[in-house]
């Protein structure tokens, strides 16, 4: 069965998600908006799609059952909120940029009889539904420590205005900078943590702007924070997210029989390692881990058709696990109740600007499941 979906917003992006999909044929592109009309006449004439001529006429079309929200942030509550007066949406994060703004949007949805998901959807990947059943099977025994690096080098100073998508897009700095790299990038940390180890128990966290030359406008977001993240079920988490250091996409998590680490969580083909504990009957006692040992990684869905650029992700597969979700009338494992729960994270990671807080957690959200394929021994 084949669901209609129609886009909004025509940005760098938006070519992204065009790229994959192809890899998802049960869902049919009806259309494409975007209020800039030369930007929406060159998306089209690119990718051969068809344009609405408003927001309205789009979201009535009766072939359209997804809105794909893939708008600058400052636009994803309005759209999303005019949308879900009619169709299920999927919106790029963050989803909204407060917390009155996402539980408004979350309150529509349910008030309407329609499902609301948030990417990222990295979590639906291969790495992350390798590393969560490795957690689950006990490789490394206990879970009690995460260390979590988000960094993509200091890109203000890089050749950003040269960064241009498929159909022409330039690479939207003065929203990525005024947003912050915490709004735009620490869910993809805490999606998958918060699928892992559940309810988030409270934040302590610093940011800072380290370097307010950007360009971008009055008001930047931070380029650097540092969080502990405390989970109900026990286990820390530190968080360091920045568009200063080097690039690092890594995560380690410490348990008490091993070490996890995945070497890239932007990139779906990212390897896994496991090193554990030591026997204590070994004649080195000054060693506590065993080399690294690759681990497999599960295979889901196919993955043909990709594009090239800072990361290796199939971002339609969120669209489709909606699209999924709704058809079998089941709530989607990018649920907007778990994306307000991160969204108030990452709002207490990113809002300090060097005042540290503790903030206690108040949202709840229902637990997730792992992918089909991935809940199978191996």
């Amino acid at each position: 069965m084949k669901i209609g979906i129609a886009m909004v917003g025509c940005g760098y992006a938006a070519d992204f998600y065009m790229a994959n999909l192809p890899n998802h044929p049960e869902l049919d592109l009806v259309g494409v908006y975007d209020r800039n009309a030369e930007r929406l006449r060159a998306f089209c004439a690119h990718h051969g799609a068809r344009s609405f001529n408003s927001l309205t006429d789009l979201i009535d079309d009766a072939n359209v059952g997804l809105v794909l929200n893939l708008t600058n942030p400052a636009e994803h509550s309005r759209v999303s909120l005019a949308a879900l007066e009619r169709r299920h949406v999927y919106s790029e994060k963050p989803f909204a940029m407060n917390l009155e703004e996402g539980r408004h949007l979350v309150d529509m949805a349910q008030r309407n009889g329609f499902q609301l998901a948030s990417a990222p959807c990295s979590l639906l990947g291969e790495p992350a539904q390798t590393a969560w059943a490795a957690l689950r099977k006990g490789e490394i025994g206990r879970p009690l420590l995460v260390f979590a690096e988000l960094h993509e080098g200091m890109t203000h100073k890089m050749l950003h205005s040269r960064w241009i998508s498929a159909s022409g897009a330039v690479w939207p700095f003065q929203d990525e900078f005024q947003t912050g790299c915490t709004l735009e990038h620490g869910a993809y940390v805490l999606t998958w943590l918060t699928a892992f180890f559940g309810r988030i128990e409270s934040v302590t966290a610093n940011a800072y702007v380290l370097a307010p030359d950007k360009h971008a406008g009055e008001k930047l977001g931070p380029d650097f924070s540092c969080a502990v993240v405390k989970f109900a079920t026990g286990v820390v988490a530190r968080i360091t997210l920045s568009i200063i250091a080097p690039i690092d996409h890594g995560l380690m998590i410490v348990g008490e029989e091993g070490v996890l680490e995945v070497a890239d969580v932007w990139d779906l083909d990212s390897p896994i390692s496991i090193r554990r504990r030591e026997d204590p009957k070994t004649n080195k006692p000054s060693r506590y881990l065993t080399d690294k040992r690759n681990y497999p990684l599960l295979h889901g869905s196919e993955r043909r058709f990709r594009y090239h650029d800072s990361h290796n992700m199939d971002l339609m597969r969120g669209v489709a696990e909606l699209a999924h979700a709704i058809i079998s009338g089941k709530p989607s494992r990018l649920s907007a109740d778990r994306a307000l729960h991160i969204l108030e994270a990452t709002l207490a990671m990113s809002n300090t600007q060097g005042l540290e807080i503790c903030h206690q957690m108040e949202t709840p959200f229902e637990p997730v499941e792992p992918m089909p394929w991935a809940q199978s021994k191996f």
